[in-house]
């Protein structure tokens, strides 16, 4: 089921063909056309066929989308040959021109079917390479169909607690939402494309001038507008549905949406964006901005409306956002309002393979993975509130003139919480304990290629640096720890009974959405007119997702201006947002990826004497190229040979 020549817009006959194989996969298999749209439960699993297309990153051994954290400058890869390696060799060297590898490429799979199924499950039918374009394009069509036969929706189950007029709305708003987001997936990544607001005919003449990005994030907020209407305010009157969008969902992803469509890059007309050279900010939409913020200033209200299940979690629950026991929470994070389905796993190893699990772990790990660079470490402040720097190992820096708590001679002790919580540093326990206390300390320890639990990253004797190095991989001195992996977790032990979740949209991202956005239009601390929401300003937003993780609130210097305050709301979203895809594109649409990227990728540079650790950073040697040509994707060549008016993306 792989697509060819698919350039996004196009829906064309063969996107037709690989639509229409996916859905005889579901539920109304040897069913009509008129049977299935005419019954609830089949005209359901149709729009659950949609559902499933949203690209969970990390819920098996057979999604490669955990990489594009490796596209920035939050994480790098580790192994530079093999599966995965054309990251290092393509996207991370700038030269993606007919690309068509991991990110970047439209295909649905190559015929293979995940552990743990048929062909008929719902969840199985997953395959290698199935990428999130391929996915969005697919599910437009298939939602498409579902609207446009949803006349034909007569029959209704009995007993239902909802109403038939209910329950068709319910499918309707889950039509336009789910059209919505696949579309911003499309968008998002290579601008303005025409209306997908109908299903196509394969005689559609798509050789079209493109529309502006902002017609098209006008059309899909149209679509979350018509979700707002038809979707629910919650689910609990059927639990099987919890998890499901909401009015909070539609409103949360509008504001998402808009908040792209007036950052720098989205307002670059494609004309002037290879030559761009000026002030990004200067081309900051104010007047979307305001619209973006009363949309988050709604959302933010609907999901701290007490009728909902929305949440912040507290600095002790803090990491059921991304995995649960199934007792727990039934994989459903209660901050996140926006989420893929997931289901338990209850044998074989899918919960213990992963992008952010060492190959080394359990001698079955994943065939690459990536590990946080130094980068990353250095964004998270010390425990009282003061940024450490980029040049922190020389010296220089907040943290070495004003903390009271912190010291280069132990840099990556008494820092803000969430730093041990989702990174493992040198002379970490990897394998200490486990939630449920039940952890088998001789079993953790199998298949392990004898390294110790503890995390050695000093040169020449470290186990891990020694063992990586040898290896030929990309030691950065860290690895993945709670996000998505739990205690004791690998690809051999501890993988039966949790859940891994991926929040495409949590609250604390409205917070940060918030924050941004008052930020430019009213300064760090300015009052927001008309605001009904709890939050008071970009401070106050700012605030509340660090203080809920035990850090201090933001201290004075660093909203001194709306300048300062700016870096600083960059620097928070990259702390709290680490590794859930958000880094590649946030430095994307700010227009700053090229400078953020220059600056090399880092990694730990200890060493030891005489039981003294002294600890440093260097550049890896795996540098990211990007320019002004990278911040839109290019169409392959061969689509492009095909049509006249549609334009290229430029530079490509």
């Amino acid at each position: 089921m792989k697509i060819k020549y698919f350039i996004g817009i196009c829906l064309s006959v063969l996107i037709f063909a690989s639509c229409e194989d996916y859905l005889d996969k579901s539920p109304e298999m040897g069913l009509t056309g008129d049977q299935v749209y005419s019954d609830y439960v089949t005209f359901k699993g149709t729009v659950d066929r949609a559902v499933g297309l949203l690209h969970n990153y990390v819920y098996d051994p057979y999604d490669y989308g955990g990489e594009v954290g490796t596209f920035s400058d939050e994480c790098q890869l580790a192994r530079p040959t093999g599966i995965g390696s054309a990251i290092l060799t393509s996207i991370n060297t700038g030269n993606w021109e007919n690309y068509r590898n991991a990110g970047m490429r439209w295909d649905m799979g190559i015929g293979e079917v995940a552990t743990g199924g048929s062909t008929n499950d719902e969840w199985a039918y997953r395959h290698h390479y199935r990428e999130v374009h391929a996915e969005a394009a697919v599910g437009i069509r298939a939602v498409n169909v579902a609207l446009q036969n949803m006349d034909k929706l007569q029959s209704f189950p009995e007993g239902s607690v909802y109403s038939p007029e209910e329950l068709k709305a319910q499918l309707k708003g889950q039509c336009y939402f789910l059209r919505a987001w696949f579309y911003f997936m499309i968008i998002r990544d290579y601008g303005g494309m025409p209306n997908m607001q109908k299903a196509y005919s394969s005689d559609e003449d798509f050789d079209v001038v493109r529309p502006t990005y902002q017609m098209s994030s006008y059309w899909a907020t149209q679509d979350l507008d018509s979700a707002i209407v038809y979707l629910p305010q919650d689910w609990s009157d059927s639990p099987n549905d919890i998890g499901r969008a909401t009015i909070t969902t539609a409103k949360a992803l509008k504001s998402m949406v808009q908040l792209y469509a007036a950052s720098p890059n989205y307002n670059i007309p494609l004309n002037e964006s290879l030559g761009f050279s000026g002030d990004a900010m200067s081309k900051f939409n104010t007047a979307m901005a305001d619209t973006a913020l009363n949309s988050c200033i709604d959302a933010i209200k609907s999901a701290e409306d007490p009728f909902t299940r929305y949440t912040m979690y507290d600095a002790t629950t803090y990491l059921q956002n991304f995995h649960q026991r199934a007792a727990e929470g039934k994989g459903l994070s209660n901050e996140a309002i926006f989420q893929p389905y997931i289901r338990f796993t209850g044998g074989g190893n899918i919960a213990g393979a992963g992008m952010y699990l060492p190959s080394w772990d359990a001698n079955q790990g994943w065939a690459n993975f990536s590990v946080p660079t130094h980068n990353a470490v250095d964004w998270f402040e010390t425990a009282d509130g003061w940024e450490v720097g980029d040049n922190w190992h020389l010296g220089v820096g907040d943290a070495e003139d004003n903390s009271t708590v912190w010291s280069r001679t132990d840099p990556y002790a008494n820092r803000d919480p969430r730093l041990k919580k989702f990174i493992f540093c040198h002379g970490d326990n990897m394998y200490n304990g486990s939630r449920d206390g039940n952890l088998d300390n001789s079993a953790i320890n199998k298949d392990r290629q004898g390294l110790p639990p503890v995390l050695g990253a000093d040169n020449p004797n470290g186990a891990h640096y020694t063992y990586e190095v040898n290896q030929g991989w990309n030691h950065t001195g860290f690895y993945h720890a709670g996000k998505y992996r739990w205690s004791g977790n690998n690809n051999a032990n501890r993988t039966n009974g949790y859940g891994r979740i991926f929040p495409f949209i949590r609250m604390a991202q409205l917070y940060l959405d918030f924050a941004e956005l008052a930020n430019e239009l009213y300064g760090p601390q300015g009052g927001v007119p008309n605001n009904s929401s709890s939050v008071g300003n970009a401070v106050d937003a700012i605030d509340r997702v660090r203080e809920r993780v035990g850090m201090p609130k933001v201290r004075p210097e660093y909203y001194a201006s709306k300048e300062i305050f700016r870096e600083y709301i960059r620097k928070e979203r990259a702390r709290e947002l680490f590794y859930e895809q958000h880094r590649w594109w946030d430095l994307k649409r700010w227009r700053t990826a090229h400078v953020e990227l220059a600056k090399g990728i880092w990694v730990a540079d200890i060493s030891e004497a005489n039981g003294t650790y002294t600890f440093g950073k260097k550049q890896s040697g795996y540098p990211r190229v990007f320019d002004n040509r990278h911040y839109w994707y290019p169409f392959h060549t061969d689509e492009m040979n095909l049509f006249k008016n549609f334009e290229q993306n430029p530079g490509w």
